[in-house]
């Protein structure tokens, strides 16, 4: 929500330099120096460190199991963001493996489980140098795959990808076929791509998905009882000793929460990034994202005149959109053991790509370069804070995320109300609060008024037209507990109760005139939802689901009725799929 002006909320005053031209001379010089660089770079990266590629956010197994294992303290991993790289899974289940006397039978069962998931990755860690070549198949670790290639220096895997759910109460369903593979080539480049077709259909499909954490979507194709979309996921990545580079379109999420994020969440579907992780010692790491949004806005001056007349098909016009684009970097410190703090900045900006916002610069220094003053009114900037504690005494995790859109010190010092937008998550996950093999995680979010808005429609903190920060929106506050228990026979059991509480739905109008100096958190009349969920999962063999979900909406007041379209009783769905 900051522009150029509004960044002087925290009190800071940047003059404006001037770049003086470089000598033609000085430019050779230049361009030689990077020259080498990259030469030497390349040829150092014969002893880099090996690399793998992100596990999918939304494969829930096996990011709940390595976080339950770090709540006991029995690894040690970087949550403040998030996907994690099947090596380092790999290299957790290695470290776990070593720990066995810690765990429950229940969790041994587990790891032997995951342990034939990341085959692949353990024994290239292990230094196994056997090839394999099977085509529809299991191989001695009893994990199928529809073709699977291992050697060394390069490996190769590819499943399919089919799921399907039916809900009994609105006759809905939802199915789903696609294809997913990952591999690694050499010790230092790794690949994935997944894709996935769906199509929902019934009488009382959510078109919208607004109100709910379930991942916005795209529709491609529509008819008044049923709709289509994709989603696909890809991307490739080149790593070193102390820091990986990747390319992909795919989702992040930042904060140590668990039901959602305020800073950036997988509310929003994927978007293609270029990320670079770096971390020089085990107690720093910084983490620099730039992002390609969609707009959802046309650019006028692209739009052409087909002159094709179809009353089938619309397409009389062609155009472009805006481009739109999510840049943040964040620094990580472990002052002391078990404790990570985070602490970063993002800018949503748009038009044309900025050279400058890929530099690790203070990004308020570059909106005030970009800034030119009149109707110019500078990027929308936001500050965020992450920090989580693992106290192992009573193997439990505490965290806090802060996502700041507007706060000015000056007016809080002074005793002042001016516009001050933010949005925060404080929890706790728990482990054994019952009994064995059981955990609870508490939740409360609160999110200012005009959170993720901004007076300029391509500056919104959205993609596709969905919020990048948590799913309830602004003007909001939840709370949420979720009570999780595994259980022998790979069957996992879920409980959760959602209470939510909504203010008015802002007129962004007013905030620019200042209505009100600053707005209350759930500023006018309130509208409440109270939800409760149980869900039943067995996974029998590798990546086959059987779910069972159980859905009791007791309360939906106000815009959740009105504006979402939420009715009150109970839902029961059955689903399977195979794949992540």
């Amino acid at each position: 929500m900051y522009s150029a002006k509004n960044c002087d909320n925290f009190g800071i005053a940047i003059p404006v330099g001037v770049v003086s031209k470089k000598k033609s001379r000085n430019n050779k010089r230049m361009n030689s120096i990077l020259k080498y660089l990259i030469i030497l770079f390349f040829i150092y990266s014969n002893f880099l460190f090996p690399q793998s590629t992100y596990e999918p956010i939304y494969n829930q197994e096996i990011y709940s199991f390595i976080n339950n294992q770090s709540l006991k303290g029995n690894i040690k991993i970087f949550d403040a963001i998030r996907p994690y790289t099947r090596l380092t899974i790999a290299e957790k289940l290695i470290e776990l493996t070593n720990k066995v006397h810690a765990l429950t039978n229940t969790e041994k069962e587990q790891l032997d489980f995951y342990k034939k998931e990341y085959a692949f990755e353990i024994n290239y860690l292990s230094k196994d140098t056997f090839q394999i070549s099977e085509f529809f198949s299991s191989d001695d670790n009893n994990k199928f795959n529809f073709y699977k290639f291992y050697s060394p220096g390069f490996t190769f895997a590819v499943d399919p990808i089919v799921g399907l759910s039916y809900e009994l109460n609105s006759k809905t369903y939802h199915q789903y076929t696609g294809i997913q593979l990952h591999g690694r080539i050499s010790n230092n480049w790794g690949y994935y791509f997944s894709y996935r077709d769906n199509l929902e259909k019934g009488n009382k499909i959510y078109i919208g998905k607004n109100f709910t954490p379930n991942t916005g979507i795209i529709i491609s194709k529509s008819s008044s009882n049923s709709i289509e979309y994709s989603e696909t996921r890809g991307g490739i990545s080149y790593g070193w000793d102390w820091g990986m580079l990747t390319a992909a379109k795919d989702f992040i999420n930042i904060g140590s929460s668990f039901q959602s994020q305020v800073i950036l969440s997988d509310k929003a579907p994927s978007f293609p990034f270029i990320r670079l992780e770096i971390t020089p010692v085990n107690w720093f790491r910084y983490d620099f994202i730039h992002g390609w949004l969609n707009s959802d806005l046309i650019d006028s001056s692209t739009i052409r005149y087909t002159g094709v007349e179809s009353t089938v098909l619309p397409r009389s016009q062609s155009y472009s959109r805006l481009f739109k684009y999510y840049v943040s970097h964040a620094f990580s410190f472990q002052p002391f053991n078990n404790w990570w703090l985070s602490l970063g900045e993002s800018i949503i900006y748009g038009d044309k790509l900025e050279y400058i916002y890929f530099l690790p610069v203070f990004y308020r220094f570059a909106d005030h370069y970009n800034s030119k003053g009149g109707g110019d009114t500078g990027d929308n900037a936001q500050i965020f804070f992450n920090t989580s504690y693992n106290w192992s005494q009573i193997m439990s995790k505490l965290y806090f995320s802060l996502y700041i859109d507007e706060l000015s010190p000056e007016s809080i010092l002074s005793g002042g109300d001016n516009a001050q937008v933010y949005a925060v998550t404080l929890g706790g996950k728990f482990t054994n609060p019952l009994w064995e093999n059981n955990y609870l995680n508490l939740e409360y979010t609160a999110i200012k008024p005009y959170a993720y808005m901004n007076g300029d429609p391509l500056h919104q903190y959205t993609s596709s037209g969905y919020q990048l920060g948590h799913w309830i929106g602004s003007n909001a506050e939840q709370f949420y507990v979720e009570m999780e228990q595994y259980l022998p026979f790979k069957i996992n059991l879920k409980t959760h109760f959602n209470y939510v509480i909504k203010g008015e739905k802002e007129d962004i109008n007013n905030y620019y005139d200042r209505v009100v100096s600053t707005y209350p958190l759930l500023w006018g009349a309130n509208s409440y939802y109270s939800e409760f969920g149980l869900k039943i999962s067995y996974n029998p063999i590798h990546d086959l689901f059987f779910e069972v979900f159980y859905s009791n909406i007791f309360k939906a007041t106000g815009r959740f009725k009105a504006e979402y379209n939420l009715n009150t009783g109970s839902f029961i769905t059955a689903s399977f799929h195979y794949g992540i």
